[in-house]
């Protein structure tokens, strides 16, 4: 009796040691499972990081093209500024001219006119 009572504790802790083993090899895998996400995780965060970097440079760069075009803006202004004025007065003088033009022409002609009468 005894010896049978010895073989079913036996059989019992045989059982619960396959037991023990199946959870072990279970809870290892859900471990190898977790850590190859862990490190696929940790390479994603290390490209997001890289990216994220890259995209810091660009937004820089962006900005500075920003700044440069307001600079040239503000520059083709002042130029439209300056050249504005030099047109109007660009007109007033070749209308001035023209008149210069017109009454040397008739100078022209009243001394013409006044040669032949002498003549």
């Amino acid at each position: 009796e005894e010896q049978s009572r010895h073989q079913e504790e036996y059989s019992a802790l045989q059982h619960e040691h396959s037991r023990l083993m199946d959870s072990k090899t279970r809870g290892e895998t859900k471990c190898n499972a977790l850590r190859q996400r862990f490190y696929s995780l940790q390479d994603e965060h290390v490209a997001l990081s890289t990216k994220m970097q890259g995209l810091k440079g660009m937004e820089e760069r962006r900005k500075e093209k920003a700044l440069e075009i307001q600079e040239l803006s503000q520059g083709e202004r002042k130029v439209e500024e300056t050249i504005r004025p030099n047109e109007d007065q660009l007109e007033v003088l070749e209308r001035q001219l023209a008149k210069l033009s017109e009454q040397d022409l008739s100078t022209q002609r009243k001394v013409r006119d006044s040669l032949k009468q002498t003549i």
